[in-house]
């Protein structure tokens, strides 16, 4: 009903071809699944990723023996020596898309098939399926008869041209190429190694191509690359030795996850759904210019529904004199440039009064939500000059009923991922799925 009403709108103002069969556009291929039961989830919770996990969860999780060591990955290799690249159906019989692209296949692919974040998943896909199981008890499960639809994003075949880009450009760097769990470095002790050198990097005159390549991919459907890519772009007229491990380490970790996929899910009528704005920032992250950096997740959630709508990294304009600086600085941020434009238009798609669009807006420094509900800070009063910031017109905002502030513990946050880089694997697994991205094995 809605859909068509939009397409009719539109086309009455802009002179559009009719809409057609989802397919590739703009080199991602959309997919959409329509199915009865459970909305495809994942088989941890965030909760145990804060943390190491003990022998017993690291089992549950991860399939390992009772040593606690994970299995080999050659136990998941046929008799021809190649890692299966079959996933299995998940819950609610969810199954992952064919490939698009026959003349792209992983045959073709410079090192074979693409390796998993996760080898000990490959492994045990039965387990997965079990702890699925255990993780939908917990869930709200839907009405007997209700369907969903879930929508796949696939840049496999983007990434490949990438990869193949850099191996083209890097030269023996490019051929290079491991399997890593996450596309980040220890970047404040690499920073402090290069710190005062005048050396340019190697890949300085041909950056440009490999990283932009990359930062279409990470805007349209691999936010999981968003930070990177874009702490990356900061340098790329002045590129130091530092910027090529960064970077060769980005393009290992895509070699990676080639069968990583943003995955959203709807399972909820218009009236039992809502807008959920999550933001974080980081602190002086930037050891170069003690730059602090925004970021913010957007999407539909409802009981049984997660759909992403956008997502934004973004270094900030001035230097931040503390956390809870830098945060109110990414909620105005967020607020101002997603979250109240996004909500005036759900509010013309679903035909509601002004206002009458709910936005829950989660934040996970306590003191920053403290400042913004009372719209002053001693401490604060330089933000409206160094950083162009009014404290008094958050506080404006957050006083209206259909913007609501609350408050969601630092392991749940979606938008961690995008101002912070993540060396511990477990804490990075956890971050991806709290953005909807799920590895072809996971789903």
């Amino acid at each position: 009903k809605y859909m068509d009403s939009m397409w009719a709108e539109m086309q009455g103002l802009i002179d559009m071809d009719p809409p057609t069969q989802l397919d590739k556009f703009l080199g991602c291929t959309h997919t959409m699944h329509s199915f009865d039961g459970a909305p495809p989830t994942t088989f941890w919770e965030n909760k145990l990723l804060a943390r190491k996990p003990t022998k017993a969860e690291r089992a549950k999780m991860y399939g390992a023996t009772k040593s606690g060591a994970a299995p080999d990955e050659s136990s998941a290799r046929p008799p021809g020596g190649r890692p299966s690249t079959k996933a299995p159906v998940g819950a609610g019989g969810f199954a992952p898309p064919p490939q698009s692209d026959p003349d792209l296949d992983d045959k073709d692919f410079p090192g074979g098939a693409a390796g998993s974040a996760c080898p000990a998943l490959v492994a045990h896909p039965m387990k997965v399926k079990k702890v699925i199981k255990d993780h939908l008890k917990h869930k709200q499960v839907p009405k007997h008869g209700q369907r969903f639809r879930a929508m796949v994003y696939d840049m496999e075949d983007f990434l490949k041209a990438c990869i193949q880009r850099y191996t083209e450009l890097a030269g023996d760097r490019g051929a290079r190429l491991r399997t890593v769990d996450t596309p980040f470095l220890d970047e404040p002790a690499l920073d402090a190694e290069y710190a005062g050198t005048e050396q340019q990097g190697v890949l300085a005159p041909v950056c440009a191509k490999i990283v932009m390549k990359v930062l279409y991919a990470a805007r349209v459907a691999r936010h999981d690359l968003l930070r990177a890519c874009n702490a990356l772009a900061r340098y790329m007229t002045k590129w130091s030795p530092a910027e090529d491990k960064k970077l060769h380490r980005l393009m290992c970790y895509i070699f990676s996850t080639m069968k990583m996929r943003l995955v959203s899910w709807v399972g909820d009528g218009p009236n039992d759904v809502s807008l959920s704005l999550y933001t974080d920032a980081d602190f002086a992250s930037d050891v170069k210019s003690s730059l602090s950096t925004s970021g913010a997740s957007l999407k539909i959630e409802g009981p049984n529904t997660s759909f992403v709508l956008a997502a934004m990294s973004k270094k900030q304009t001035a230097v931040s004199h503390s956390s809870t600086e830098s945060e109110i600085i990414a909620a105005e941020t967020a607020l101002r440039t997603e979250g109240l434009p996004t909500q005036t238009l759900m509010e013309h798609v679903l035909g509601l009064p002004p206002g009458g669009a709910t936005l829950n807006f989660y934040e996970d420094n306590q003191s920053a939500i403290k400042i913004i509900e009372s719209g002053y800070s001693q401490t604060m009063r330089h933000v409206s000059r160094t950083h162009r910031v009014n404290i008094a017109w958050l506080k404006e905002e957050f006083d209206k009923d259909s913007v609501v502030m609350k408050f969601i513990q630092t392991q749940r946050q979606a938008a961690d991922i995008f101002t912070k880089h993540f060396i511990d694997k477990y804490k990075w697994f956890g971050a991806l799925v709290s953005v909807n991205h799920l590895s072809l094995i996971h789903i």
